[in-house]
């Protein structure tokens, strides 16, 4: 039972051709997972368009369940996000408690 927890998809595609592709795609495959997760009282976040600031802030949000990323991968480890700027491991607080 989700109790009022808090499950995050967020797509961090920027939006050419073959990331519209790719997104409709993916959404199309999550669709059960969302009624699923809705189903089961979870509160269910589908946002088409990440940043950077709303993962950040889902990270540490203490009802947050789950967090679901899709989009490109960059050097290092690094993450784009759908406004065209990049997360790293450093732009989240390992002293700050995360609730994932």
């Amino acid at each position: 039972n989700g109790n009022g927890k808090v499950v995050y998809f967020f797509s961090g595609y920027t939006g050419s051709a073959e990331d519209k592709k790719l997104k409709a795609k993916e959404e199309a495959a999550l669709v059960d997972d969302i009624q699923k997760l809705r189903a089961n009282g979870y509160t269910v976040v589908v946002d088409p368009s990440g940043t950077k600031a709303e993962m950040q802030a889902a990270v540490y949000d203490q009802k947050t369940a789950g967090i679901y990323w899709t989009g490109h991968g960059y050097k290092d480890g690094d993450v784009e996000s759908s406004d065209g700027d990049f997360m790293s491991p450093s732009d989240f607080d390992p002293k700050k408690p995360a609730n994932i």
